[in-house]
């Protein structure tokens, strides 16, 4: 479900016209992923442009043992930024590790500064089934979630 139904457009040939079974083009980018044929996570971003870096490095956290609220906490860059920036400027929070930020200098990117915990870098939400079965839910700080 998602509030972009006013997307559609009533120009005939328009990509987004009304019509029976049509899903509107909308911003939104939500992402279900699987492990062994079992549901792993469901995801969701708010971040323009920087949805699926969002999404990588979120889903990267959570494979390597986080809950989903220590993963959508956690530091993140982004590059080129939520908004149509510079394409070799990377957004870095405070706390994205030393070796994180080395390898983006080595690739030779322009790195920007932000605050822990800034909106520059998007909001995102985690439900994920724990050990037992149990879902659990990770609400992003940057947010009023």
């Amino acid at each position: 479900m998602h509030s972009r139904g006013a997307a559609f457009a009533l120009e005939p040939g328009h990509p987004n016209v009304l019509a029976p079974g049509k899903r509107p083009a909308h911003t939104l980018m939500p992402v279900i992923a699987e492990r062994g044929g079992e549901l792993f996570s469901v995801q969701g971003t708010m971040g323009g442009r920087a949805h699926a870096q969002i999404h990588v490095q979120v889903l990267l956290r959570l494979l390597a043992g986080a809950s989903p609220g220590e993963a959508v906490a956690a530091p993140r860059f982004i590059v080129g930024g939520v908004t149509p920036g510079p394409g070799d400027t990377v957004w870095v929070e405070e706390g994205v590790p030393a070796e994180a930020r080395r390898a983006l200098e080595r690739a030779r990117m322009r790195l920007r500064d932000l605050p822990a915990s800034s909106e520059a870098t998007g909001h995102a939400q985690v439900v994920a089934p724990d050990a037992s079965g149990i879902l659990r839910a990770g609400t992003d700080p940057r947010a009023d979630g």
